[in-house]
């Protein structure tokens, strides 16, 4: 299915953030930490310096809430994948 979104990955992030923050409070301080990196063929990829970050995220339901809050916001099913920064990024 093609994204519907066509703004930028600096516009969606903002918006992934609130809409993530309104429905799980508790998760807003672990993504603050990410940097999104690339949105590519329905594959959302944020980047963590924090190992603790991905593991928390990563957990089945904190990932599916992404995952639907970011279909929202583009329009078309989405997935995400997390990855570790290296201190230098």
């Amino acid at each position: 299915m093609p994204l519907v979104f066509n703004g930028s990955l600096e516009t969606l992030w903002p918006r992934v953030l609130a809409m993530a923050a309104e429905r799980r409070p508790l998760i807003l301080s672990w993504l603050e930490q990410a940097m999104p990196i690339s949105l590519d063929g329905g594959m959302l990829t944020l980047g963590f310096s924090s190992e603790l970050a991905i593991e928390s995220l990563g957990r089945s339901n904190n990932r599916k809430l992404l995952e639907d809050v970011a279909a929202e916001v583009i329009g078309s099913a989405i997935k995400i994948r997390f990855v570790q920064l290296s201190p230098k990024d």
